[in-house]
């Protein structure tokens, strides 16, 4: 597993008890009961201590990232690394429990990490080693391998739409998708907006949000969105027999990654 560790791991070294490490986990509100709160719930779920590693530095800790709801850091949950999405004090959120759901019925077919554990103020889950969409497309210069990229993370946003979630994000898709390091696998992240829909539009919002923009649209062979291209996305959004829809679909990722020509 992606996130799996060994007792060599730095990951080890970093390891700072919960409590000491209130200041990142707790961010901007460390000192309040609600922080208690959350460290008893990661304590009682197996995660005994903080990795002080990041992007993002909150005083002498580092963080993965933070939003107006949440912060995001990696923790140890028995001797495995994980990544844990934790509810800011102070927060307009008042639970995850929707967002685990969203993220465990995605994960079921990989599109997104797996969750190992999760309660109303956390989800610990599979930490993706790797970079955001548009920076690990700007790092590789091999085509084939775009490809692939793009390819994978078209049918991902396709099977969404089959399993009926929209994640409602992916119109901006450069900090909603992780691309592992090794195997270049892409993992839609960040279900936070997601929501139940009968017809989502996943597969027809991640093509315009990859055309919008001028990094991604680099890596696929449609730099806008042509006459061919509107058409099947009004035909793919319409059809509503799921043989028919895969088919269009499989025909726009072919179409954007010149795979029919």
């Amino acid at each position: 597993m992606a996130g799996e560790i060994r007792r060599k791991d730095t990951a080890l070294d970093e390891a700072i008890p919960l409590e000491v490490a209130k200041e990142a986990i707790c961010f901007p509100r460390p000192e309040t009961d609600f922080c208690n709160k959350l460290i008893d719930a990661l304590t009682q779920h197996g995660i005994t201590h903080y990795v002080n590693r990041g992007n993002l530095r909150i005083g002498k800790l580092m963080l993965l990232g933070k939003g107006w709801a949440s912060n995001v850091f990696l923790a140890l949950m028995g001797e495995r690394i994980v990544a844990v999405k934790a509810l800011r004090p102070g927060s307009r959120r008042i639970s995850l429990l929707h967002e685990a759901a969203m993220l465990i019925t995605a994960s079921i077919i990989n599109i997104s990490p797996q969750v190992y554990s999760y309660n109303n103020l956390f989800i610990a889950m599979e930490y993706i080693k790797g970079k955001h969409l548009d920076e690990a497309l700007d790092s590789c210069n091999n085509t084939a391998k775009t490809t692939l990229i793009m390819r994978r993370l078209l049918w991902k946003a396709f099977l969404l739409d089959i399993l009926g979630i929209s994640h409602n994000e992916l119109a901006r898709p450069h900090r909603q998708v992780i691309v592992e390091n090794n195997t270049l696998e892409p993992y839609i992240i960040d279900f936070e907006s997601a929501t139940v829909s009968r017809r989502p539009s996943n597969l027809t919002q991640l093509v315009g949000g990859i055309l919008r923009s001028k990094v991604l649209s680099r890596n696929i062979c449609v730099k806008d969105i042509s006459e061919e291209i509107k058409t099947l996305l009004k035909q793919y959004k319409n059809e509503t027999r799921l043989k028919r829809r895969a088919s269009i679909a499989i025909n726009i990722i072919d179409t954007l990654t010149c795979m029919n020509k």
